[in-house]
C-alpha cells in the first residue's frame, strides 16, 4: 500500500515547529533569525528534494523533502509578512488564486505526451519570477550601495539564474514543440556565454 498522503506529515511538523518558535520568540531580532533559518531549512530541503528525485530508489524521499521545503518556505514568507498589511495578505491571495486557476486551465487542456513542453513553459515562468523578484529587491533597497554583500551576490545570482532558466526554458519549449528546427548558431557565442 502506498502511504504518499503521509508525505504531509513532515511538512506540517515543520511549519508548526516554525510558527511556535516565532510566536514565542523573545524579540523581533529573534523572530527574524528564526524566519531566516526557516529559509534555509525550506532552501536545503528542495535541493534534497532535487537529488532524491534523480533515483527512483530515493524519489519519495524526494517527495517528503520537497513537500517540507515548499510548506516551510511558505510560512516562512507568510510570517515575514507585517501582520498590520492586511492588502498584502489579499494581494497574495488574489496571485495565488489567479496564477492556480491560469495553471490548472493550461494543464488540463494539455495532452499528456504534450507534458515536456508544458514543464518546460511553466518552468521558464520561474526564471522570470526569479529575476523578476531579484530586480525588485534591488529596486526596494534604493540601489547597491546600502546592502551587504550577501544581499548582493543573492541579488545577482537570483537575476543572472533566473535570465539562464528563462531562456534556457524557452529554447527547450521551441525544440520540444518543433518550433526551433536547427541549431542557432550567433557569431561571437563562446563570448556571449562565458559572459
Amino acid at each position: 500500500r502506498d502511504f504518499s498522503e503521509l508525505y504531509g506529515v513532515p511538512a506540517l511538523a515543520a511549519v508548526l515547529g516554525y510558527a511556535a518558535l516565532v510566536t514565542t520568540a523573545a524579540s523581533d531580532a529573534n523572530a527574524e533569525s528564526i524566519t531566516q533559518m526557516a529559509y534555509l531549512v525550506a532552501g536545503v530541503s528542495c535541493v534534497g528534494a532535487i537529488g532524491g528525485l534523480a533515483s527512483q530508489d530515493t524519489a519519495r524521499l524526494g517527495n517528503a523533502l520537497g513537500t517540507i521545503g515548499v510548506a516551510t518556505g511558505l510560512a516562512a514568507s507568510l510570517g515575514a509578512v507585517d501582520a498590520a498589511e492586511p492588502m498584502l495578505y489579499a494581494q497574495m491571495a488574489g496571485a495565488l488564486g489567479v496564477g492556480g486557476a491560469v495553471g490548472v486551465g493550461v494543464a488540463k487542456k494539455v495532452e499528456i505526451t504534450s507534458l515536456p513542453q508544458l514543464v518546460a513553459g511553466f518552468h521558464s515562468l520561474v526564471g522570470f519570477a526569479a529575476s523578476a523578484t531579484s530586480i525588485a529587491s534591488l529596486m526596494a533597497e534604493g540601489g547597491m550601495d546600502d546592502l551587504g554583500g550577501v544581499h548582493k551576490g543573492a541579488i545577482y545570482l537570483g537575476a543572472a539564474i533566473g535570465s539562464v532558466t528563462l531562456t534556457g526554458s524557452l529554447v527547450a519549449f521551441g525544440k520540444l514543440q518543433g518550433l526551433i528546427k536547427k541549431d542557432l548558431a550567433l557569431p561571437g557565442r563562446d563570448y556571449l556565454n562565458g559572459a
